[in-house]
C-alpha cells in the first residue's frame, strides 16, 4: 500500500466531514444553491491556476526527468480540463469570473505555493495530494447517490472519468516512491502538511457554501 496508506488514514476524518457537508449532500441531489454552486466555481477558477503553478514548482524539484514530466502532465492537463468544465460552467449558469481570491482560496493556494517552495519534495507531494485524493473519493461518492438529471452532472462525471482515475493513482505513486528515501523527519512532515492541506480542502467548500 505504500505511505499513502498512511497518509490516507490521517485525513479519514476531514474526508468523512467532506463528504457529510450540505455542499456535497445538495450537489448530489441536484439541490445545491445557485449561488454557492457559483461561488465555488469562480473561486475554482483561481486555485487551479494556483495549484497547476505548485504542480510546475515542484516538478522543478523532481529528483528525475520521468517525475518531473509526470507533475509537468498534471499540471497541464489538470488545468486545461478545470478551465473546460468551469467554462462550461460559466457560460450554462451565467457565471462570472471572480477577479479576487476569496480568504479560504488564498490560504490555501497560498499555503500550496509556499509548500512547494519552501519544503521538501516530498512534503510538497503530500500537500499537493489531498486536491486529487480527496475530489476522486467525493466524486465517487457523489456519483452514487446522485439524482437524475442533475444539474450538477458535468461535475460528477469529471471526478469519476477514468483520466482523473488515472491521475490519482499515479500521484500515488510519486508519494511512495518519494516516501520510501525519506528520512523519519520528511515522513512526519509529509503527513502534517497532508492533513492541513485536508483541512484546507474542506474549509474551500465550507466557504462556498457559506458565502465566507
Amino acid at each position: 500500500m505504500g505511505f499513502n496508506h498512511i497518509l490516507r488514514k490521517d485525513i479519514e476524518p476531514i474526508y468523512r466531514k467532506v463528504i457529510s457537508h450540505p455542499f456535497n449532500l445538495e450537489l448530489a441531489a441536484g439541490t445545491l444553491c445557485l449561488d454557492a454552486f457559483r461561488r465555488y466555481i469562480s473561486q475554482d477558477e483561481l486555485y487551479i491556476e494556483a495549484y497547476s503553478r505548485a504542480l510546475s514548482i515542484l516538478a522543478s524539484r523532481a529528483p528525475s526527468m520521468a517525475e518531473m514530466n509526470v507533475l509537468l502532465g498534471f499540471a497541464k492537463e489538470g488545468y486545461e480540463i478545470e478551465h473546460a468544465l468551469h467554462e462550461v460552467f460559466f457560460k450554462q449558469f451565467n457565471i462570472i469570473p471572480a477577479q479576487t481570491m476569496s480568504p479560504d482560496c488564498l490560504a490555501y493556494s497560498s499555503f500550496l505555493l509556499a509548500t512547494v517552495a519552501t519544503k521538501s519534495y516530498a512534503a510538497g507531494l503530500a500537500a499537493l495530494l489531498p486536491c486529487f485524493q480527496m475530489y476522486g473519493a467525493v466524486g465517487q461518492h457523489i456519483a452514487k447517490t446522485a439524482a437524475p438529471s442533475n444539474p450538477y452532472a458535468s461535475w460528477i462525471e469529471t471526478y469519476t472519468g477514468e483520466e482523473f482515475s488515472l491521475q490519482i493513482e499515479q500521484m500515488i505513486q510519486l508519494v511512495n516512491a518519494a516516501a520510501e528515501v525519506a528520512t523519519p523527519q520528511t515522513l512526519e512532515e509529509m503527513r502534517k502538511v497532508c492533513r492541513y492541506s485536508a483541512e484546507l480542502e474542506y474549509r474551500f467548500w465550507d466557504g462556498a457554501y457559506v458565502g465566507r
